[in-house]
């Protein structure tokens, strides 16, 4: 049940997705959501960020898992002492479940934290790395450059491999897989894990990653600056999706997310995601910022109609350019769906968001919707949607 906040598949240059799973935590968390971005660097390589956003609670977790098909070990040089046999407080009792009919017992701890075993922790400084490491025939590595606010500890353990066992309750503990956690513990916390992971071959492909200060960036907003070979790469990302100004080294963004590419020192590639504005050294891209709107029918080519789309509430011009973009659909009970979207028509008079597939619900006058297929839902309170706009441009030497 988590709901899908954006959703870019773009090229393999630069592709973007957001979810939110607030309902995991009902009543305990405001926000809980992550999003990956995958940049590009060549046909053959490329890195991604991961953006996880958190507010409320008291215990933040962000988790990072490794091989799972084969051994493999968590590699860092940050001084790591015992933490204890397994992630539990000290002196917890644990009885293992040893069956499906017979759920072990923590004293009223997760008892999934008896399964991250052999413990080490260190006190995160405010930038570090690691490798998870694999002895896969294929030769391959993953190398993390983590972020970490106040009070911040790595714990760093090994974890069951259930792929492995295949399975097999036998043999669950004949196969482990390396776990690195960065953990945060307080009082109605709120927390912005930023990291960027990179899969190599061999021999890292990044230069360095910073976290850099942003100008009057709120809690949560997120600027990197990834450097690597004769290019910089800078990705602005804003917390509450607003259409604001944050600036961060040099780039100046009003949006969403931005993304600006430097080689030399001149701009060579920009990506603007719902916003208005994108500049970086007398480079300018604009965008159409977030479209939003009421659905006020639904067509469907099974119904007879000549296309699958929605009739909105939102005057947009024919051909407007949203064609490869994906509407997000929010239900009168709050969930969330995505449609991507092939073009804008006029019907009646009417602006019609056309569809490249059939969106699977119905609408009636009074505002109550339904599914046609899973999950079945039916709402009332009437259906709203909003799109990301996407403006991409290279620059040519």
């Amino acid at each position: 049940d988590g709901n899908l906040l954006l959703y870019l598949p773009g090229n393999c240059d630069f592709q973007a997705a957001e979810a939110s799973g607030l309902r995991g935590y009902p009543e305990v968390v405001s926000d809980y959501r992550r999003m990956l971005v995958l940049i590009g660097i060549s046909p053959e390589d490329a890195y991604v960020v991961d953006l996880f956003r958190v507010s409320g609670g008291s215990r933040h977790e962000h988790v990072l898992l490794g091989d799972a098909d084969h051994d493999g070990a968590v590699e860092t040089d940050l001084s790591l002492s015992n933490f204890g046999p397994n992630l539990l407080p000290p002196g917890v009792s644990v009885t293992y479940p040893t069956g499906e009919s017979v759920q072990g017992d923590a004293e009223g701890h997760n008892l999934a934290y008896a399964f991250v075993r052999n413990v080490r922790a260190a006190e995160s400084p405010d930038a570090w790395s690691a490798t998870l490491t694999s002895e896969a025939p294929t030769r391959g590595a993953l190398k993390i450059h983590g972020f970490s606010e106040p009070g911040t500890r790595l714990l760093v353990g090994s974890a069951p491999s259930i792929r492995r066992a295949e399975e097999d309750d036998a043999k669950v503990d004949d196969f482990t897989m390396p776990v690195l956690i960065r953990r945060r513990e307080g009082d109605d916390l709120v927390s912005a894990f930023a990291t960027v992971l990179e899969p190599h071959g061999g021999r890292p492909l990044l230069t360095s990653v910073e976290r850099l200060p942003l100008v009057d960036g709120a809690q949560g907003d997120v600027a990197l600056k990834i450097t690597w070979g004769d290019r910089v790469d800078y990705l602005i990302s804003s917390a509450s999706g607003d259409d604001r100004t944050l600036q961060a080294g040099g780039v100046v963004l009003n949006g969403r997310l931005g993304f600006v590419r430097e080689r030399n020192g001149e701009v060579e590639r920009m990506v603007l995601v719902g916003g208005t504005s994108l500049e970086k050294n007398g480079r300018r891209l604009k965008g159409g910022g977030i479209i939003k709107g009421a659905i006020e029918r639904v067509l469907r080519v099974a119904e007879g109609h000549a296309v699958d789309g929605f009739i909105i509430d939102t005057e947009l011009g024919v051909g407007e350019g949203l064609a490869g973009c994906t509407a997000i659909v929010t239900d009168g009970d709050g969930f969330t769906y995505g449609h991507p979207v092939s073009g804008v028509s006029q019907r009646d008079g009417r602006t019609v968001l056309e569809l490249a597939e059939d969106p699977g619900v119905e609408i009636d006058a009074d505002g109550t919707g339904r599914h046609v297929f899973f999950p079945g839902r039916e709402w009332t309170g009437g259906t709203r949607f909003e799109i990301p706009t996407v403006a991409m441009e290279g620059f040519g030497s």
